[in-house]
């Protein structure tokens, strides 16, 4: 009987194991996963084929992603290789969706949209990662269905404190496509810089690009146009967006370094633009005419936050535009002004982005909210019927420590901000309505960058950006927090060599 039972001990353990090897470490996890029982063998220079897709630069990214070279299609049928097919009938409900099936015949990735072949060619590299023996990879059978749960996935990368490299921007948007993340925040000025070349007005780059004037090309300089534009096409094709962001009315001390007439005249060294002066709009709009011409945006985001209390009240000319306006506290006068910068940008086909701030003030109704200071930010925005991008600062801000030990070496107002506080975050509050709901266009971790290079970029947010991504792309049923550390260790050098050369 022991005898028996035993063997039948092993036999179980011997099952276990062997579904456990099959399975796989992906981040983020699939939304629908099934395995089949069997394995496939792909030669290291497997064959690709292109399905539905004409467009050649599009051809050429989508096979560059893969560490295979393409060949006649007739090899499919000699040797299993993998297909890339744009499906042109019926309906995803995802343009961001795929289907990735591994069968004894090869590799199959489907989709209704670029997108989701990329997305879906992101997923085998990791698979491949996981699979690669001395010359060829063997894979599990098995067929992937995924869409994501939030459309808006985002990384915030503050480029004002620190400027990064072209190169440093280029590896970050290329890790961004292989997590599946898909909105490139770019905070390109704030007190300490403005970061955009500016043909209208020359002094924002002979003084505002170099407030702080070390000599550090991290700390100095700005964005060429065509550097812009270079990033501009590199992010499209990993289909991220990016939405720059020119932050006012506060935040703007490097401007108004070089433009003080728009200064408070009772505040020289004040870093917010006063309201009350009658040019500062008129510079603020043509300001973003340029950035419009540049970037020809979907979205720019404004800032609006952290304006100097007192500051508006203070000064003559913005009280006087107070009275002229009937209204006595300053705060609805900087909602007014906002409200003044949306009105212009809105039949430009722009939509604006800002920080939460005074929502009870008057926000335009169509003006994404980005809530990031008070936890009932979120909730009190998607009551006003904004739609509403959450980066609530405890949960969100990969500045912050992920440590008791890395805290001792970071400022003592900050949060400690853990893996598994990333990964548990909720973006959508838990007393908002099914129509609420769906104004949570999703999330984004900023990296404010005050003391941060680019060698530190991935050392500080690795493992806390991808517990992002997954949170933002797997379906809350299907998250499961062991599972992503367990994945996040398998895959934890094939996330660093995105990073590998940056210097």
């Amino acid at each position: 009987m022991k005898r028996k039972f035993l063997l039948f001990v092993l036999l179980l353990l011997t099952l276990s194991s062997s579904r456990a090897s099959v399975k796989l470490d992906l981040i983020p996890y699939p939304n629908q996963i099934l395995y089949e029982k069997g394995k496939m063998s792909l030669s290291a220079d497997a064959p690709v084929e292109i399905k539905g897709i004409s467009d050649k630069a599009l051809i050429d990214f989508l096979i560059n992603r893969l560490p295979f070279s393409q060949k006649e299609s007739e090899d499919l049928r000699k040797n299993p290789g993998v297909t890339l097919e744009l499906l042109k009938d019926g309906h995803s409900k995802s343009d961001e969706g795929y289907q990735l099936i591994i069968s004894k015949e090869g590799v199959a990735i489907k989709a209704h949209s670029p997108k989701g072949l990329l997305y879906g060619v992101s997923t085998l590299n990791q698979i491949l990662y996981q699979t690669r023996k001395a010359d060829y990879y063997q894979l599990p059978l098995l067929s992937i269905d995924d869409v994501p749960a939030y459309p808006y996935r985002g990384f915030m990368l503050d480029a004002s404190r620190h400027k990064q490299s072209v190169q440093t921007v280029k590896a970050i948007l290329d890790f961004m496509a292989g997590i599946k993340l898909n909105a490139f925040h770019w905070h390109l000025s704030d007190d300490q810089g403005w970061r955009i070349e500016s043909r209208r007005y020359p002094r924002l780059n002979q003084v505002s690009s170099y407030a702080i004037r070390s000599g550090d090309p991290e700390i100095n300089g700005y964005y060429t146009i065509d550097e812009i534009h270079e990033i501009l096409k590199y992010a499209q094709q990993r289909n991220i967006t990016v939405i720059p962001e020119f932050d006012i009315p506060g935040h703007s001390w490097a401007i108004l370094n070089a433009y003080p007439e728009f200064r408070c005249p009772n505040a020289p060294g004040s870093n917010a633009f006063c309201a009350g002066n009658e040019g500062t709009l008129p510079f603020i709009e043509s300001l973003y005419d340029e950035i419009i011409e540049i970037f020809h945006p979907e979205y720019i985001h404004i800032g609006g936050d952290e304006r100097e209390k007192g500051l508006w009240d203070a000064c003559p000319l913005c009280r006087k535009k107070m009275q002229a306006l009937h209204i006595r506290d300053e705060n609805k006068l900087q909602n007014v002004f906002l409200n003044d910068v949306v009105e212009y940008l809105n039949p430009k086909h722009v939509t604006t982005i800002a920080w939460a701030e005074n929502l009870k003030d008057g926000i335009p109704a169509n003006q994404i909210i980005q809530s990031w200071r008070l936890e009932d930010e979120t909730i009190t925005a998607l009551r006003m019927g904004h739609r509403v991008i959450v980066s609530y600062h405890k949960d969100n801000y990969l500045d912050y420590p992920e440590n008791k030990k890395e805290k001792k070496n970071k400022p003592s107002w900050m949060f400690v901000l853990s893996t598994e506080k990333v990964y548990s975050f909720d973006f959508v509050p838990k007393e908002a309505t099914p129509q609420e709901r769906g104004l949570v266009l999703g999330g984004e971790c900023p990296l404010w960058t005050e003391s941060i290079t680019e060698k530190q970029i991935y050392p500080q947010i690795k493992r806390r950006i991808e517990a992002h991504a997954e949170r933002s792309w797997t379906k809350p049923d299907h998250k499961d927090l062991h599972r992503f550390l367990k994945s996040y260790r398998s895959l934890s050098g094939y996330f660093g060599e995105y990073f590998s050369g940056i210097e």
